[in-house]
């Protein structure tokens, strides 16, 4: 039997939409600055040595925050798949209508719309860090 973890996390990739995804794929992109395929420190190298305070603050924040809910192997960075992984376990961990009555067709259409609106949410809060 599978783990009610990990069947959620499977279901949660699923209910991610396409015009989300290509959203989250930008976001990735742009936080990987030397186009390696991988978010890591090396990414911030310019703002970490910034002569602006706020500015290294900010970087170490969002270092931070990547590590704390991306990086899901410890190995210090993040692939797309840990960035997809980490935005589902967020929005999934999040209160909703997934946890409303109805059947169990309603609920997981419910759950699916509501996975990837939390998602777009988590997206948004992050992209609005960044661009502070």
């Amino acid at each position: 039997m599978q783990d009610p973890e990990e069947f959620a996390l499977s279901i949660g990739r699923q209910c991610v939409q396409a015009p989300t995804l290509d959203r989250m794929n930008l976001l990735f992109v742009q936080l990987d600055r030397d186009g390696n395929r991988v978010i890591n420190v090396n990414d911030f190298y310019d703002q970490l040595n910034s002569p602006d305070p706020a500015a290294q603050l900010k970087v170490k924040a969002l270092l931070d925050e990547l590590g704390r809910n991306f990086d899901m192997n410890g190995d210090r960075s993040v692939t797309e798949a840990e960035f997809l992984e980490g935005f589902v376990r967020m929005a999934l961990a999040r209160p909703g209508p997934c946890s409303q009555g109805g059947t169990n067709a309603a609920a997981l259409l419910q759950c699916q719309v509501a996975i990837d609106v939390e998602v777009n949410q988590l997206l948004s809060q992050l992209e609005a860090f960044i661009q502070r």
